[in-house]
């Protein structure tokens, strides 16, 4: 009995440090293998021609030797997307499923069949019935006038005459003084919304100006700058380790000013240091707009790159404190 109850807790032990390891395993697999990306881009533009723009989009990702890889496709007729999960394309259609064009074909058809039936019916069962003759009262019969309403018809004069003859009895200075006492009233009710809505408009921008001089005084800190410091170079380093390690690309250019072409090639000559030689741009002094070219770059990302880097960042006491301080200025603004 023993020895079957330990054989027991036995598989169940090792089945459960199965389910570890594999755990593990995966977690491994996601921390150390990087996700890698692909894009290449090409294209052409000219306003003159009557063509449409030509454009090419290729992007793939990538991740454990492509055992799952994602690819786009997209040109100027469509775009195209492939989901790949070890090697097995998803999102295919199953066997014997009809494509919506066949559906639509179908639908079609069923409601041409349908629209066939409905004409060659008899004109009798299509048309309805009219309606019923309305039912004319006798002649010798007199319509029925409603009780109280005699009445009512001869109060109603009465009333009118006792109004009118209440307007007439108003004197002009007293219809001008109705008049002016009117327009002052409108006047004061204006000058009091408008002197309300000018001391809402000065609280906001001098509650605007005291919320800037906070955040100033913020970051002109001297804790709080050398924080910040040490994030900015942090996020300079998980921004250089998602930037792709492949790129090259040439671009011909040309706007409808030539001076113009000019001024945007020294500002992509200030861009120098970051592409160097990787990236061809020539421009085309013509007068037209013109663009054509071609871009590729690869690169990837590791997770426990950037796991690092965070962990690095969040138990840092720099980090930790500029973080409290920040919450606390919230705080106080949100009080404002």
């Amino acid at each position: 009995m023993l020895s079957l109850i330990w054989g027991i807790l036995k598989i169940i032990g090792l089945v459960i440090l199965a389910i570890l390891g594999l755990l593990l395993t995966i977690l491994l697999l996601v921390l150390f293998v990087p996700l890698r990306y692909e894009l290449a881009l090409s294209g052409e533009y000219d306003r003159e021609s009557e063509e449409p723009p030509e454009y090419l989009v290729k992007a793939r990702v990538s991740w454990l030797l492509r055992l799952i890889c994602v690819r786009l496709y997209a040109d100027e007729t469509g775009m195209k997307m492939k989901v790949k999960l070890l090697g097995i394309p998803l999102g295919g259609r199953k066997r014997g499923q009809k494509s919506r064009r066949q559906r639509d074909s179908e639908e079609e058809s069923e409601t041409l069949a349908l629209y066939e039936k409905l004409s060659e019916a008899e004109p009798s069962k299509m048309v309805s019935e009219g309606p019923e003759e309305s039912e004319e009262p006798m002649a010798d019969e007199e319509p029925k006038e409603p009780e109280g309403l005699a009445g009512e018809e001869a109060e109603e004069p009465e009333e009118a005459m006792a109004g009118e003859k209440a307007e007439e009895k108003k004197s002009p200075i007293r219809k001008m003084f109705e008049f002016f006492r009117k327009i002052f009233r409108n006047l004061s009710g204006f000058f009091h919304n408008l002197r309300c809505t000018v001391k809402k408009i000065c609280d906001k921008i001098k509650g605007v100006f005291e919320m800037a001089g906070e955040i100033q005084d913020f970051l002109t800190a001297e804790e709080n700058r050398e924080a910040l410091c040490y994030v900015k170079g942090e996020a300079g380093k998980v921004f250089r380790h998602i930037l792709p390690q492949k790129f090259s690309g040439r671009v011909f250019f040309s706007l409808e000013d030539p001076a113009a072409t000019g001024k945007v090639l020294a500002a992509l000559g200030m861009a120098y240091p970051l592409f160097g030689k990787r990236l061809s741009v020539t421009p085309v002094f013509e007068n037209k707009l013109y663009l054509e070219g071609s871009v590729f770059l690869k690169g990837r990302i590791r997770a426990f790159s950037l796991l690092i880097i965070g962990i690095r960042v969040w138990f840092n006491k720099k980090f930790r404190g500029l973080l409290k301080r920040g919450l606390g200025l919230k705080e106080q603004l949100s009080r404002a």
